[in-house]
């Protein structure tokens, strides 16, 4: 495994200097016994890299062609994209108590979506009542 994965290197990267750190770093995991772990997580990398490629070009190529695709995929986008900062917010509500009303201003200062609608007077009164 490790012969291979160093092979894959060099030829992507036609680097030796890269290859000899890759194979310290695999070294240094399997010195302190992580080795396992960290080629359990690169596969798992490598098989959502290949299945969002895989899913991801064709809906691409959908929406360049057709309009109507792209007018049901961009409320898609849009929603999925304020997720990462949403899922932020649930320790958030738990260790500072966070009340409803300043929930959706924290929510509405994650989305760039909402940061972009929503006009800067109306932001700098929300943070200065924080």
């Amino acid at each position: 495994m490790i012969p291979a994965l160093l092979a894959v290197v060099f030829v992507v990267t036609k680097s030796w200097k890269l290859v000899g750190f890759v194979a310290g770093s695999l070294v240094l995991l399997a010195f302190i016994d992580y080795y396992q772990y960290a080629m359990e997580t690169l596969s798992i990398i490598f098989v959502c890299a290949f299945l969002c490629v895989l899913l991801g070009v064709p809906i691409g190529i959908a929406m360049s062609r057709s309009d109507m695709m792209q007018r049901l995929t961009i409320p898609v986008l849009d929603m999925l994209q304020t997720l990462p900062p949403f899922v932020y917010l649930i320790p958030l509500i738990f260790l500072f108590s966070v009340t409803e009303s300043k929930l959706y201003g924290i929510a509405s200062s994650c989305t760039p979506l909402c940061r972009s609608s929503v006009s800067p007077t109306w932001v700098s009164a929300w943070w200065t009542r924080m």
